[in-house]
């Protein structure tokens, strides 16, 4: 069974060479697929280009003049780089990824929320209207707050307000995500950033609902020797079930137009549309692929269906000319079934002001003055 390792972890600079080399061969050695960061303070598209091209890695980094900000991906491994897109927003704090897994998109958002505390719920409101498109989201990053202090900080603050949190838990609601470490280990404490007085969990990956049955570890990382004291945060990784890139199943589909021209198929169609938009739940990425799926079975046995009652009527012309004819000319009807057949099932408009006669092709009418 495949597998798929990616990791979140603040770097808190990432732009020392010696520094990048010890954490990309951190990452190799954990067999980690891809890595988000924070914190990586690359000003300059020569920044990415160096480094892609000393450790021979696909990488996206967003720049920045801040001191502390600026998020990347790095494609460790290179397995799930195929197909991938990334764009950024929020000055550089958020970076998206979509990543096929198992043949399905999935979109990452790689985050580095403020520090301020009064800036946090404005980014997460932020991200809230970047997350309206219907697709399964995935959020890796330092979320530099929690949703729950008695859980998740040691030390002063711990069961103190979370009011920088509201915009988030909204967010997280409407998109039915899930706190990894939570869905597995429960209330078990594992810090992820550590300081001479407190330690808490604001590194977190948050999974949608179809993802979770898929969730092999989410697990702190220890560090080696070599990178110890050079970030006041461990990475977090988390392993999942699944395949990389497309499958060769999502083909795309494209539906017959000859339906949209058969008044009772259209009738049936849109009833049947509309039934199943009334008796959907919430529209989630889930439910919306869902609803996708059963649109294409009916519309792809509504196809067929109308093949056989066009082939029935064919065949009751067929079987109505014998007994007129008393087989006579039946042969002629034979010839004239294909065309009679494609006629009916590829129908195309006729020419404005035309008629047919009787023995001859389309002739236009003659207009009176």
């Amino acid at each position: 069974m495949p597998f798929f390792k990616f990791a979140t972890w603040n770097v808190r600079c990432f732009r020392d060479k010696a520094k990048q080399r010890e954490i990309l061969s951190f990452a190799q050695t954990e067999d980690i697929d891809i890595l988000f960061v924070q914190e990586a303070n690359f000003r300059s598209p020569l920044d990415v280009v160096t480094f892609r091209r000393d450790f021979h890695v696909d990488a996206f980094f967003s720049l920045t003049n801040s001191r502390a900000c600026g998020v990347g991906v790095i494609f460790v491994s290179g397995r799930f780089r195929q197909k991938s897109f990334c764009t950024f927003a929020a000055g550089g704090s958020m970076l998206m990824l979509d990543v096929y897994i198992d043949g399905k998109k999935v979109r990452f958002v790689n985050l580095y929320a403020p520090v301020t505390r009064s800036n946090t719920n404005a980014f997460y409101k932020e991200l809230h209207e970047l997350l309206l498109e219907p697709l399964p989201h995935v959020l890796p990053g330092d979320f530099n707050c929690v949703v729950d202090s008695q859980r998740d900080v040691r030390g002063p603050g711990r069961g103190g307000s979370t009011y920088q949190a509201k915009e988030l838990v909204k967010t997280l609601r409407h998109l039915n995500l899930t706190d990894t470490w939570v869905h597995l280990h429960g209330d078990h404490f594992a810090p992820t950033r550590t300081s001479k007085t407190t330690a808490s969990r604001i590194d977190r990956t948050y999974l949608p609902d179809y993802l979770l049955p898929a969730v092999v570890s989410c697990e702190v990382l220890a560090l080696p020797n070599d990178l110890v004291g050079k970030s006041d945060h461990l990475p977090l990784a988390t392993t999942v079930r699944g395949s990389p890139g497309p499958r060769n199943c999502n083909i795309s589909w494209r539906l017959d137009p000859t339906l949209l021209q058969d008044e009772e198929c259209v009738q049936r169609v849109r009833d049947r549309i509309l039934e199943s938009l009334g008796n959907a739940p919430q529209i989630t990425p889930h439910a919306w692929d869902s609803l996708k799926e059963s649109w294409k079975r009916l519309l792809q046995e509504e196809g067929r269906a109308r093949k056989r009652r066009l082939s029935a009527q064919m065949d009751e012309i067929l079987r109505r000319m014998r007994i007129i004819g008393g087989g006579r000319d039946a042969h002629l009807l034979h010839k004239r079934l294909p065309r009679l057949s494609r006629d009916n099932l590829h129908p195309t408009a006729a020419a404005p002001n035309t008629e047919t006669h009787k023995g001859a092709g389309p002739t236009r009418r003659l207009h009176e003055h």
